[in-house]
């Protein structure tokens, strides 16, 4: 991975995009709720599998589209992933009780799509990250978090 400028980094394999997640787990904690946005196939779902994998979760993590939500268990930290892609806002999210897992002490919250729920996401405190693709393998990762990834 190259830096490109702050708080952004180019990614240019699925390989380097799961690393960037793993390496992320190392600065997360419980409660902390990570929203992930970006074209379809931009990479939300690669770098969620290596937080998943940076927190020790031995799983399977695919993309809860069509259940909307999978808590995964971790060796220190859980893994709430949440996919808002068929939901219209965050009314529709707090209706079937999706805002219960936005914080957990215990786990770490991944929300792909979470610009659908801003509305209601507004209400707390996020990581926010959007994945830009660029063509073939490369990806560009945005971060509003300085240093949150150790760089």
């Amino acid at each position: 991975m190259e830096t490109k400028k702050q708080n952004v980094v180019i990614s240019n394999s699925f390989k380097q995009t799961f690393e960037f997640g793993k390496r992320a787990a190392a600065f997360l904690k419980g409660d902390d709720i990570v929203v992930l946005s970006g074209d379809l196939g931009a990479g939300k779902t690669s770098f969620t599998k290596g937080i998943a994998s940076g927190l020790g979760i031995k799983t399977q993590v695919t993309s809860p589209t069509f259940a909307i939500f999978i808590k995964h268990e971790g060796q220190n930290l859980g893994l709430v992933h949440i996919d808002a892609y068929r939901l219209k806002n965050g009314d529709e999210a707090m209706e079937i009780g999706l805002d219960e897992y936005f914080c957990g002490q215990n786990s770490v919250c991944v929300i792909e799509w979470g610009q659908i729920i801003a509305d209601l996401l507004s209400n707390y405190d996020t990581i926010n990250i959007k994945i830009k693709n660029l063509g073939e393998d490369k990806r560009e990762i945005w971060y509003d978090k300085g240093q949150l990834f150790g760089d």
